[in-house]
């Protein structure tokens, strides 16, 4: 989908589900992700909550932008939930989706009930995100057709990933991205140039000023398992007033590999407030 000049709700795909008028809940996906990640957890909440699912710019079947700061996704999480109505609501985030959850957070206050950041850092973790990059830049899209996506994958891409933990998960998440264009050719779900940009501009300073002014509570949850947050960041992060942690035998994705717990984690976090 194609940028418009002024933005509508119909530049997202997006779901809303759940309880009508209970509390509201966002999730919001990592890099290369899309509103689909976040469908088992939502089993857990849709009784008791009203859930919005959207991919974010340049994600799933949302429109590509022109620009990917960190700035512009908060904005877009601030139009979508003024468009829809909702003036507080508690939020969620994986990975890069917890860095956008952050900068949403310390920008609009007074509409976080309660904020979660699942395993990722505050930090910049540029290593991984050179490598993320790589590998976006080593895969040659557009595939001509299914057989020689097949034998890329196959032959190539388990080189590509052999240095990242949980390699043959990379691997599998990559092709799950891999979709048929309009040409008939198998090519990129996401829009590549800004997966590339949303990886360096997320990750070019600290978010830890902005973080440790947040003044909602605040749930961080870990994969024991990930480099994404190491021990040291975690605990740094739950130097926050207002913070707790869980953490979970687990890789990046806890949210995936561990979806009751994560699930029971966060129903506990939330109830606790009340």
């Amino acid at each position: 989908m194609k940028q418009s000049t002024e933005l509508t709700l119909d530049n997202w795909n997006y779901k809303i589900i759940g309880k009508k008028s209970a509390p509201k809940i966002v999730f919001l996906h990592g890099i290369m992700g899309s509103l689909s990640n976040w469908l088992k957890v939502s089993a857990y909440f849709k009784s008791n909550f009203e859930i919005l699912l959207f991919d974010q710019r340049g994600h799933g079947r949302s429109f590509h932008g022109n620009s990917y700061k960190l700035a512009d996704y908060a904005k877009d999480l601030e139009f979508i939930t003024n468009k829809i109505g909702w003036d507080k609501f508690h939020l969620v985030g994986h990975s890069s989706g917890g860095v956008v959850a952050c900068e949403y957070s310390a920008t609009y206050p007074n509409k976080i009930l309660s904020l979660c950041i699942e395993d990722v850092s505050m930090e910049p973790s540029k290593n991984i995100g050179k490598r993320i990059e790589k590998i976006l830049l080593s895969i040659p899209t557009p595939f001509k057709d299914k057989l020689s996506y097949e034998k890329f994958f196959t032959e190539k891409v388990p080189s590509l990933t052999e240095n990242f933990f949980q390699s043959k998960f990379l691997e599998r998440f990559l092709a799950m991205n891999i979709t048929e264009d309009k040409n008939g050719e198998k090519n990129w779900r996401f829009h590549r140039d800004g997966i590339i940009e949303s990886v360096r501009e997320s990750r070019a300073v600290s978010l830890y000023p902005k973080y440790f002014n947040i003044s909602c509570p605040i749930l961080i949850i870990r994969g024991s398992k990930s480099e994404h947050l190491p021990p040291e960041e975690y605990k740094k992060m739950l130097t926050h007033k207002n913070a707790q942690g869980v953490e979970f035998l687990s890789g990046h994705a806890v949210h995936i590999e561990q979806c009751e717990g994560f699930s029971k984690a966060l129903l506990d976090f939330i109830n606790g407030l009340c």
